[in-house]
């Protein structure tokens, strides 16, 4: 048999290494509906001539363009994963609230377009 090296204490002490993230599947979802909402945003705007409602998002839009928009867009879901994570390893179930509201939240501006899609 070979001799194992003892473990230091500190190393034996520490909590395990977590890996990933603690809300994958939230975290898809919120990926993809904010990928949606660009898509619908991007038609709406260039191709029925609507305008952007969110004044900040107009403001993206005048000073950077449309790809000013997708940067700053997942740089906000980039920022809502990082607070979910910090809430969530804290309160779990806070997290997780937290990211289905995301989710949900960022329906609504979709559902919004395409309403006004389907009567104008």
């Amino acid at each position: 048999m070979t001799d194992v090296p003892p473990r230091p204490e500190s190393v034996g002490d520490a909590p395990p290494a977590r890996r990933g993230v603690l809300y994958p599947e939230h975290y898809l979802w919120y990926v993809l509906v904010s990928a949606l909402d660009l898509i619908v945003t991007h038609t709406v705007l260039s191709y029925l001539g609507f305008e952007e409602a969110n004044t900040i998002a107009d403001r993206v839009i005048d000073a950077a363009g449309f790809g000013g928009l997708i940067a700053f867009k997942f740089a906000t879901v980039l920022f809502v994963v990082l607070i979910c994570e910090i809430v969530g390893a804290r309160r779990p179930r806070v997290g997780r609230l937290l990211a289905t509201a995301a989710i949900a939240i960022s329906v609504v501006p979709i559902a919004i377009a395409l309403l006004q899609l389907v009567l104008f």
